[in-house]
């Protein structure tokens, strides 16, 4: 317009300047200037026409010849006419106006799509071209939805997505998300072909007529309709993949559109994604490939379940481009299908779609679909199996310890919520192109930020990397691609999006386990012996059995290599997410081989390399430095993660490990000798992410370490077994039957030696023990169907060769039986008992008897099947702890005894005839009130047979005392009957 302006203010000078000597020059001068007024008059007509459309105020019967100006006025070469034609184009797409036949329609489509490929056309009206064809053809395909009287919002995944700073995050969104549809998809599946319509309105025809030639342009092709023999395919194809993305809906229904999506899109995307052959000109192009990639994903995440042979196929040729021999670059773009949510960090509106290893639905129909389908192919499981060797990679790559700490700056950027690290400064190092650089890049005439990350090297050297997800595609591509830095962080971004996608894996199977069974994540409480057989639960436990020896080895491996806290977190988070869930199942195999391997990284064994390059640890002792390194211990802060989750399991879970609990109860003994080993030290790792706690220096001690170990053990297990009282009875006794496996194995090779393997055996033995007596403790109140597996296991411990075991088997006995005589219950069982209550009185006398008796028989069994000379006194002296403290509650269990009293006054050892006869000095002493009526006469017997015994002579002689106080006694209760009577009875 400034031109056409000097050019009139030139034309009106020379008018006046030949007004009068030259009048043929002057008229042309004004014939000229009303044709350079000729363009601001259509700018200002147009932008009239733009009102009265905008305001309804022209008749439809007027769209004929309102485009047949608008291309006029696009065939002009002035750029304001050209803007102005295309705004005008677009408000006549969003009124009253809007193209109801195929001339208008293909007309108006026709002039955006010459403006956007006409050379001449300048670079802003290309732009404002492309755009007004993106919102135009959003617009036709509201208007087919609205005319077809379809719903609304339903399917499609437009909108932006943000990322979350976890995979679980990403899990649950995408669980909220699906929901919302459910419902509607629910009905296309029950309804089935009743529900689609093989009919269309003349605005269904329309927008099916464009969705052909968009189709063809993408495929290289002419479009009929539109009139155009050629368009950029990646324009094309971008359009494709909004129409994919957010009309899913009228796919769903309409038959026509059905079939151009099977036959005509899939067949175009199948034939792109070949990698067998060069590929020339746009086909070949990165960002073509990345918008076929993401076309691809929304149709395995959208329309898998009607497109079932087809997404095969696409499956199988993604999986199968994870292991050629292809540019890193593309070799990532696919693992971003496979993984979760695209994005690594920020920039989540710049590729809006999802990955569809979190997409809880989408992974359980392709699950359904294919791997569950027998003629069909395993694709979730290659697809598993491909994300597991990237990862798996690691150990081969000549980079691998600088590529890990990248990843762990991933994870742990990503933790905190911070993408970019403060340096800001370009690494000379790097070049870059001209075309993206620190701070801003354009890509798709858009502008974004692009944010670097700055990775530590060990060797000192520093790298740069780019963490936006596809910008990191381009940033790559426009580099020198044998550039170490660029290496690294491609290396590093196609590690996590692996090790992203398998926990996304988890967290799916973890996430539809809780469905299956109904429950509320994470607790889990119910009866343990009931197994679910629901169409779920039959999916989940297929899924577990076909991936989790994969993601086992991928995960442990990684884990093993890593030491980011954030990264350690997160696996052990899959980690536990899929043993919660293989204990669900009942997948034993599975739940074990998790547990194991969570187990071994509570704890770590240096291998020969570490040894040798150990380096004693500031808070070691020198001593501690001269221990042979076959004997030396290695904690590091990941086994106290490792061990926190360990205790997570175990809560969540106790209702359902059963015989695993063995695997548990090993680790916990192992780490409780551990962390009273003089041996144990602790291993300096440097590391690129800030650890739990670290001292001033940097680094851990010794000290800080097995304190918060030891802190960890202590707490936690105290409160595991406490926790044991809310168990379920048939859960404790596998509880207590692995801490009798545990001891028993123990146990083999014990009775000689004093080495350390014998004394690390022995405190597994006590761990056991102990853990025992804290159990029986915390279940009193439902003691009588577990009394017979702790007093079982103490009983064979005290026949054991090893003195010191046999005194902890009488120590442990001692302390249970008078546990449970102290208890409430048992009190309870007393006062009832004396009340006389009649209509209780029978059940609780039952209840009193078995219960009173089976605590008390263990002694005189302990007494009469060894010959053990200790172990017969420990048992005596058991019993008249027993007695001391709780004799006056005995009632049924008297008789035996006394019996067993009468067989120690016939032994032979002093010692044993000396206890028996204390006992029997209690009893005479205070317990004859307590004593049945129907036992007295046993009770003299047995003092009759102390006063009798020829091993001490004192003892004959105070036993004749002790009749004479039965006397008394018996006299008393003849005198006052009655009284007494009660009191006894």
């Amino acid at each position: 317009m400034a031109f056409m302006a000097v050019l009139e203010s030139d034309l009106r000078a020379l008018s006046a300047e030949a007004r009068r000597r030259y009048p043929a020059v002057k008229d042309g001068a004004e014939h000229a200037i009303l044709k350079v007024r000729t363009v601001k008059l259509s700018v200002i007509g147009l932008s009239c026409l733009q009102k009265l459309i905008a305001h309804d105020a022209v008749a439809p019967s007027a769209l004929k010849e309102i485009l047949s100006t608008l291309k006029t006025h696009a065939e002009m070469a002035d750029e304001s006419v050209q803007l102005k034609t295309l705004q005008t184009i677009l408000i006549i797409f969003q009124s009253r106006l809007h193209p109801e036949n195929e001339a208008n329609m293909a007309q108006a489509l026709h002039i955006c799509l010459r403006l956007l490929e006409n050379n001449r056309s300048s670079d802003s009206v290309r732009n404002t071209a492309a755009a007004t064809i993106r919102q135009a053809v959003a617009l036709i395909f509201d208007h087919v939805v609205h005319v077809e009287s379809l719903p609304v919002g339903k399917f499609g995944s437009g909108g932006h997505i943000s990322r979350s700073s976890s995979v679980t995050g990403d899990v649950n969104r995408s669980i909220n998300n699906s929901d919302m549809n459910r419902s509607w998809e629910h009905e296309i599946v029950s309804r089935g072909q009743s529900l689609m319509r093989e009919t269309l309105t003349n605005a269904g025809k329309l927008g099916l007529r464009l969705l052909e030639d968009l189709t063809a342009l993408a495929a290289g092709g002419s479009a009929i309709w539109l009139h155009v023999n050629s368009l950029q395919r990646i324009f094309a194809l971008d359009i494709l993949e909004f129409i994919l993305s957010n009309y899913v809906v009228i796919f769903k229904v309409l038959v026509p559109y059905e079939q151009v999506l099977r036959h005509q899109i899939c067949s175009l995307l199948m034939t792109s994604l070949r990698t067998n052959a060069e590929l020339e000109g746009e086909a070949g192009e990165p960002s073509f490939r990345r918008l076929v990639l993401r076309s691809v994903a929304h149709i395995i995440r959208l329309y898998s379940a009607s497109l079932i042979t087809e997404c095969e196929v696409f499956l199988s040729m993604l999986v199968k481009v994870t292991s050629l021999d292809l540019p890193l670059w593309h070799r990532i773009l696919v693992l971003e299908i496979l993984r979760v949510i695209s994005t690594v960090v920020v920039v989540a509106y710049l590729y809006p779609y999802h990955g569809f290893c979190v997409e809880a639905r989408t992974l359980r129909t392709l699950f359904q679909n294919f791997d569950m389908h027998p003629k069909n192919t395993n694709v979730v499981e290659g697809m598993v199996k491909a994300l597991a060797r990237v990862v798996s990679n690691v150990q081969v790559q000549e980079t691998s310890e600088e590529s890990l700490a990248a990843v762990a700056g991933m994870f742990s950027s990503k933790a905190k919520g911070n993408c970019v690290l403060e340096e800001t400064k370009l690494i000379p190092t790097v070049p870059f192109s001209s075309a993206i650089y620190y701070g801003n890049v354009i890509m798709d005439n858009k502008e974004f930020k692009v944010f670097l990350m700055i990775i530590a090297i060990p060797t000192g050297v520093l790298y740069v990397g780019i963490l936006v997800s596809f910008s990191c595609i381009e940033w790559i591509l426009d580099n020198d691609a044998s550039n170490a830095a660029v290496l690294v962080a491609s290396e590093a971004h196609a590690i996590t999006v692996a090790v992203e996608g398998l926990l996304g894996v988890i967290f799916t199977v973890a996430t539809l386990t809780d469905e299956a069974v109904d429950l509320d994540s994470p607790r889990y409480e119910y009866d343990p012996v009931e197994r679910y057989n629901g169409k779920t639960t039959v999916l989940c436990i297929a899924m577990v059995d076909s991936l989790w020896l994969t993601i086992l080895d991928a995960l442990s491996l990684i884990l093993s290599r890593s030491q980011g806290e954030a990264i350690v977190l997160e696996i052990l988070k899959g980690y536990q997410a899929f043993t919660q869930a293989c204990g669900v199942l009942h997948a034993v195999e599975p739940l074990n081989s998790f547990l194991a391997s969570l187990c071994k990284f509570t704890i770590n064994f240096p291998n020969e390399a570490e040894k040798r390059s150990a380096v004693p640890s500031p808070g070691s002792k020198r001593s501690e430095a001269l221990v042979e390194q076959r004997d030396s211990i290695v904690l590091t802060q990941k086994n106290v993660q490792a061990l926190r989750t360990l205790f997570n399991v175990a809560h969540r879970l106790h209702n359902v490990l059963g015989p695993s609990w063995v695997l548990v109860l090993e680790t916990l003994a192992a780490l409780d000798r551990t962390i009273h080993s003089p041996h144990a030290t602790t291993q300096e790792v440097s590391m690129p992410v800030p650890k739990l706690t670290r001292e001033s220096s940097g680094q851990y001690s010794d000290f800080s370490i097995l304190s918060s170990l030891n802190s960890q053990v202590s707490k936690s297990s105290l409160k595991l077994f406490e926790s044991s009282a809310m168990m379920h009875i048939s859960a404790v006794k596998s509880l207590l039957s692995a801490l009798c496996q545990l001891s028993h194995q123990c146990m083999l090779g014990t009775s000689s030696g004093v080495g350390l393997a014998v004394s690390q055996k022995i405190g597994s033995i006590t761990f056991s023990v102990e853990r025992i007596i804290s159990i029986l403790v915390n279940n009193l109140h439902r003691v009588e169907p577990l009394w017979d597996h702790v007093v079982g296991h103490f009983l064979e411990l005290a026949d054991n060769p090893n003195q010191h075991l046999r005194n902890m088997a009488l120590d442990a006995l001692d302390q249970s039986i008078c546990a449970v005589l102290g208890s409430e219950q048992f009190q309870d069982y007393v006062s009832s008992r004396l009340q006389d209550i009649s209509h209780e009185m029978e059940a609780g006398d039952s209840q009193l008897k078995l219960l009173e008796c089976s605590v008390i028989s263990p002694l005189r069994v302990l007494y009469s099947s060894t010959q053990s000379i200790d172990v017969r006194a420990g048992s005596l002296k058991i019993l008249l702890h027993v007695l001391e403290r709780h004799g006056e509650k005995l009632y049924y269990s008297w008789l035996n005894i006394l019996e067993m009293l009468r067989s120690v006054a016939d032994a032979s050892e002093k010692d044993l005839v000396t206890l028996g006869f204390q006992n029997l000095r209690v009893i005479m002493n205070d317990g004859l009130t307590s004593i049945p009526a129907d036992c007295l006469q046993v009770c003299v017997d047995v003092t009759g047979a102390y006063s009798a015994q020829k091993t001490e002579l004192n003892i004959s002689l105070t036993a004749i005392g002790l009749l004479w106080t039965t006397t008394d006694f018996i006299v008393k209760g003849l005198l006052h009957g009655p009284t007494e009577g009660k009191e006894t009875g």
